[in-house]
Parts: structure tokens; C-alpha cells; sequence
């Protein structure tokens, strides 16, 4: 083990450069093997010393101590886009001495301190911290004058951590743990949780121009008006969240989930946090809050394939449409929760779900179907003629004619017009991607069966789905040939007319295409229209796939 020590004369100079190091007992170049301990004093009433560990530089050690001259000069050691790494601790000795810049440092042992609170900064750029930093031993800092972020990867507890600047960025990567004992109030920048966790009991508040994004944990009541962001993945919010009325900005970008566990309400009457919905099969949960205490402001954004899940207000609930409000609420007798969407929202294309022992409700737009195109899933309503959809065996083709249709449950017959709800994975892993509503006579590929969907209901994990607004659409592509299409990640027949065009809101615009009609071939798999015709191999594996994702709810067949 060599024990290497700062030559003190030296002021400032780069820690690879050997002449500015002393070892004992006796030879070596400058600290860099893993059984190397590195000391940085500064002599008593000295002058200040700074070690820079530049771009490019890779250290690795086992201990580093910095000391600073109390009263006197500073020991900083100057990261400048450098690495070091110790096997056992970084350890500031007392008040001055400091750590700052840009670059990665990993303390395996941690960092620790012997008197004083001494400091790190990031400064310059990101500073990658890995080592556990215990209460009250050493403060950290982003710099405000230059765009800097402070990434932390392991347990670290602070009082609070200044953010107030655009520029300043705080980072909690998949390993950290960040607790602050002190009421954390960022007024700007932003705090950005990469899988990791924030805690803050006393109160976390995100000010106007200020945003907290990612995908994690925190934990703690959140209030201010800025915005907090799902993104990436799974971001959970433990504690309350704008109870003051501070009227925060909720977005949830593409595929990503902000769920919501207090058991406190949301918001308050009147001064809710908007919700908004970026991208395609985002999911919003909140199945905690008591029925009626989740207070949402406008909610923008919400397509097909997006979500919203909230605590079950009864077994028999019904939903409503105010369109002169935007308005969607459901109802179980004199309980309810209501939503308001942003102008344009088409209430009849809403449906509801309830799971056995999840107690929860879910929101989706019918009609939004997913349907798989060269650039990726699209609600099916958002599509046009011409418009390029995916076949199983992997052809973009145009769509020829999107049909719509209304259907009114107070008129229909249900058996023949209700939608069936496939579930998830009820057909094959991940097929359907998410339960897909398709009308009864639409027919899936199973097993190189046609089956049209009301001959696969089993009660289980295929029902036929009862709860529904009076009014909803069903939406149906045709293209120029009879194919297969992708719907939730599922083989789907496109549209073929057997003489039931004319009950399609927009047959005209058909007939007025093709003014003499257009023959389309069907495709040569054998079709099973009832479930009596459904082999029963088919069966015995569908039965199967209902045990595997515990389908076990009950349904009218």
C-alpha cells in the first residue's frame, strides 16, 4: 500500500502530473492503483490548494482525504469531466475543504467528514455522485451561474438543496435515494428521478417555472403550480398532491404512467392541476383517493390508447356526457366523479371497465383502438383514405374507407351489437397488447381460425361488455383487399361488406367513391360465427390463457 501526499507548495495543478505528489515509503508517480491512498492538506495557515482531475483522466484508489487549513485555504478537488474512484471512502475533513465541477466520482465506502460541513458543487456540467452521504456531514450544491446538474446514484440525506435557476438541475438515477429532512422549494430548474427515489415529508413545491420529471418514486405532499411529468416509465407520487390549490400541470408523456398512492385527495374544489396526456398509451392512476376526492382540472390529450384509473365507486356504475361541458361522469346512485375534457373531446366514444379485487375504473376511448401503421400505433378514429396500416404478414397498405358507426344501447340488440372485451394477453403473450373492444361480428385470427368475436366469449377473459354510454361509435378500416391488420398487437380482419354498408353513419361517402360498388375476395380461413363452430383445441388453450393472466370475473355471455 503506498501512501501518496500533495506536494503543498503546489497551488494548483493536475493530480496525473507526478512532480506534484510525494509518496511514502518511498517512490511511485501520482495515486492510481486501487491499494493507493491519496491525502490533500493544506498546511496550517497555508494557502489554498486545487487538484483538478481532468477530461479523459480515469483514477482509481482506495481512500482519498481532503483537508482544508480552518480559517485559511481551501482543499478542493476540481472535477473537470475527469473519473475517480475509491474502494473505500472520500472523506472532507472539516468546513473548507470541497468538491466541484463536472465529472463521476464513486466512493464506495461513501463520503464522510470529521468536523465543519464541507461542501460538493456541480458546476459546468453533470456531476455523477455514487457513495452515501449521511445526514448532516456534507452539504451539496448545483451552481446557478453555468448549466449544471447534480446526479446522485446512492442514499443521500440533506436538509434541502437550492434550486432556483433555470439553469440548476438535480438527478436521481435508478440506485438513489434522496431524503431531505428541510421543506424543499423549487422555484426554477428542474429535478429530474431516473428510477430512483425522492423523500421529503416536510413538503416538496414545485414552483411555476419549475418542473419535476421521470419515472420513480417520491415521496411527500407536492404543492405548487409547476409541472410534474411522467416519463419513461412509471412515476409514483406518495403524498398528497396540490391540496393548497396551487393548480400544478400533470402530464403523462408516451407509454409512461404517473399513479398516484395517498389516500388524501387531489387537488381541491375549483383549483384543480390539469392533466395532460402527450403521446400514445399513457396511463393515469389513482386508485386510493376517496371516491369523489380526486379534483381534476381540464384534462388535454387523452386519445385511444390512453388511460385513466380511479378507486371503483360501485359494481353497477354508468357513465354520462355533458357535450356542452365536456363533461364525463360515472355514476353509482347518488355517488360520482366526474371529468372535464378539453373542447373537441367525443364523449361517445368513452366505455368503462371494472376488474374483480382491483377495485379500480378504467377510461378509454372505444373507438381508439390501436391500430399498427409504418410509424408506429394509432387510435383507429385518427385514421383517413389513404392513410398507410400494417398487415400481419407485413405490407403497408392505404385504407380505402374508414366506416363509423352509432350505436344506441336504449335501440340495440345486445347480443348483436355490444362490444366484446378481449383482455390482455387473453389470446397469446401480449395479444391483445391491452383489451381490445371490437363489435360481436368482427372476426381475430386464432389459430388460423377466423372467429368472430362473440363466438370467443367465455366469461372470463373475453366478456361482452355491458357497461356503456347510451351512445357510442364503432369505427371499422376497409381496405382495397380483404387483410389482416394489427389491433392491440392483434390479427384482425379489415372491413367486407355483406350488405350492412348502409347502417355505417358514413355510407354515403363510400358510395359515392365507388358509385358501382367494389368486390373485395375473402380471405381462405375457415370462419367460426358461433361458438359451437370454435374447435375445441382453441378453446381448451383460450381457458388457458384466461388462468395464466387470472382472468376470473363473471360476465354476461
Amino acid at each position: 500500500m503506498t501512501d501518496y501526499t500533495w506536494n503543498n507548495t503546489v497551488t494548483n495543478g493536475d493530480w496525473e502530473d507526478a512532480n506534484n505528489w510525494t509518496s511514502l515509503p518511498s517512490g511511485g508517480t501520482y495515486p492510481q492503483l486501487s491499494t493507493d491512498n491519496a491525502t490533500i492538506a493544506v498546511s496550517p495557515g497555508g494557502a489554498g490548494i486545487t487538484v483538478n482531475v481532468n477530461s479523459g483522466e480515469t483514477i482509481s484508489i482506495q481512500n482519498l482525504v481532503l483537508t482544508g487549513s480552518p480559517g485559511y485555504g481551501a482543499a478542493t478537488l476540481q472535477m473537470n469531466g475527469g473519473s475517480l474512484t475509491t474502494s473505500s471512502t472520500i472523506t472532507l475533513t472539516n468546513g473548507n475543504s470541497y468538491i466541484d465541477g463536472y465529472g463521476t466520482i464513486v466512493a464506495d465506502g461513501g463520503f464522510t467528514k470529521n468536523v465543519g460541513t464541507p461542501g460538493i458543487t456541480a458546476s459546468g456540467g453533470v456531476l455523477d455522485l455514487t457513495g452515501n452521504i449521511s445526514p448532516g456531514t456534507i452539504n451539496l450544491f448545483i451552481d446557478s451561474a453555468s448549466l449544471s446538474t447534480l446526479k446522485l446514484e446512492s442514499t443521500v440525506s440533506q436538509s434541502s438543496i437550492t434550486i432556483n435557476s433555470a439553469n440548476q438541475t438535480l438527478e436521481i438515477g435508478a440506485s438513489g435515494a434522496l431524503t431531505l429532512s428541510a421543506a424543499e422549494s423549487v422555484t426554477n430548474g428542474a429535478i429530474r428521478i431516473d428510477g430512483g427515489t425522492l423523500t421529503d415529508m416536510s413538503g416538496l413545491t414545485i414552483g411555476a417555472g419549475a418542473s419535476l420529471t421521470g419515472t420513480g418514486t417520491v415521496n411527500g405532499p407536492i404543492t405548487g403550480a409547476g409541472t410534474i411529468t411522467a416519463s419513461g416509465g412509471a412515476l409514483t407520487l406518495s403524498g398528497q398532491v396540490d391540496t393548497s390549490g396551487t393548480s400544478s400541470s400533470l402530464v403523462i408523456e408516451d407509454g409512461a404512467t404517473l399513479q398516484l398512492t395517498s389516500t388524501t385527495d387531489v387537488g381541491l374544489p375549483g383549483v384543480n392541476p390539469t392533466l395532460t396526456f402527450t403521446g400514445n398509451g399513457g396511463l393515469f392512476i389513482d386508485t386510493a383517493a376517496s371516491v369523489g376526492g380526486l379534483h381534476l382540472g381540464l384534462i388535454f390529450g387523452f386519445s385511444g390508447a390512453d388511460r385513466i384509473q380511479i378507486k371503483e365507486i360501485g359494481l353497477n356504475d354508468t357513465v354520462s356526457w355533458d357535450s356542452s361541458l365536456n363533461k364525463l361522469t360515472i355514476h353509482n346512485g347518488p355517488v360520482s366523479e366526474s371529468f372535464t375534457f378539453e373542447a373537441g373531446t367525443q364523449g361517445q366514444f368513452f366505455t368503462i371497465s371494472q376488474s374483480n379485487g382491483v377495485d379500480t375504473l378504467q377510461l378509454c376511448f372505444m373507438a381508439g383502438t390501436s391500430i399498427r401503421t409504418p410509424d408506429g400505433d394509432v387510435a383507429i378514429e385518427t385514421l383517413k383514405r389513404g392513410d398507410l396500416v400494417m398487415t400481419v404478414d407485413g405490407a403497408a397498405k392505404p385504407v380505402n374507407w374508414l366506416g363509423r358507426q352509432t350505436v344506441s344501447t336504449i335501440f340495440a340488440d345486445p347480443v348483436r351489437s355490444l362490444p366484446i372485451r378481449v383482455r390482455a394477453g387473453a389470446l397469446a403473450e401480449n395479444a391483445p397488447s391491452r383489451d381490445l373492444l371490437i363489435s360481436p361480428d368482427h372476426a381475430l385470427l386464432v389459430e388460423d381460425v377466423l372467429i368472430q368475436a362473440g363466438a370467443l366469449v367465455n366469461g372470463t377473459s373475453i366478456i361482452r361488455e355491458t357497461k356503456l354510454p347510451k351512445v357510442f361509435v364503432y369505427c371499422h378500416v376497409e381496405l382495397d383487399d380483404h387483410s389482416l391488420i394489427l389491433a392491440e398487437n392483434t390479427p384482425a380482419e379489415t372491413f367486407v361488406d355483406n350488405v350492412d354498408r348502409m347502417n355505417f353513419d358514413n355510407w354515403a361517402e363510400f358510395e359515392a367513391l365507388y358509385p358501382e360498388g367494389k368486390a373485395v375476395e375473402e380471405l381462405p380461413y375457415p370462419r367460426a360465427k358461433a361458438r359451437r363452430q370454435v374447435p375445441a383445441y382453441i378453446r381448451v388453450a383460450l381457458a388457458d390463457r384466461a388462468q395464466a393472466i387470472g382472468a376470473t370475473e363473471s360476465a354476461v355471455a
